[in-house]
């Protein structure tokens, strides 16, 4: 009778193991996806952990995250964005035809290995000029002396059409604020390690 209820009660452990298994990364996969399409779009995420407990103190094995038609705010400078994100050994996020501040995102990777130091972070996007003039007036104050270089030599920022702007970035991770550590790219004479950081947080702020 004894020996019955014994495995009676390790049966029950290993289903609620098993369950938790199952709802933990379930219902953290749902709550990234609420935050992801809050202002519209579809997101699917994943997460991975064993024990799958661990995800409660913010930490798992893996983390991937697809999406388009997303539309995030740009977060306050030296916010600790990545919080979320580097509790995960590995993270994979790729997400398409977003709207961010002044850019319209074709396509935006976060990556980050198992073992790595850093995040990639590679964009292709647009802008207008008129819009990247007020953004650099306003989040990078006195530093745009090449933009306005540009447009001396044929970009004038009453133009409408739009301004290319690619990124490739290695982005780390500083207690949660984003650091870049190397950026290549063409964002129309404007410096890119500021526009790298400030887009890499808008994504990790909504992860």
């Amino acid at each position: 009778m004894r020996r019955n209820a014994i495995v009676t009660v390790a049966v029950l452990i290993a289903i609620l193991a098993l369950g938790s298994q199952i709802a933990i990364p379930a219902y953290v996969s749902s709550q990234v996806e609420e935050r992801l399409t809050e202002n519209g779009g579809s997101a699917h995420v994943e997460v991975h952990a064993l024990p799958a407990v661990r995800l409660a103190s913010g930490d798992g094995d893996r983390i991937e995250i697809r999406g388009k038609d997303l539309r995030f705010d740009l977060p306050p400078p030296g916010g600790d964005v990545f919080d979320r994100l580097d509790g995960f050994d590995e993270v994979d996020a790729q997400i398409t035809n977003v709207h961010t501040g002044p850019f319209r995102v074709e396509r935006f990777v976060l990556e980050r290995g198992k073992g790595e130091g850093t995040y990639r972070m590679v964009m292709q996007a647009s802008s207008t000029p008129q819009e990247l003039s007020q953004y650099a007036a306003t989040r990078i104050g006195g530093r745009f002396g090449g933009f306005m270089g540009r447009f001396a030599g044929g970009l004038l920022p009453w133009d409408d059409r739009p301004v290319p702007v690619t990124i490739d970035a290695q982005v780390r991770s500083d207690d949660g604020r984003a650091t870049v550590v190397s950026a290549s790219g063409d964002v129309a004479g404007l410096p890119v390690d500021p526009i790298a950081a400030t887009l890499a947080a808008a994504v990790a702020d909504r992860l």
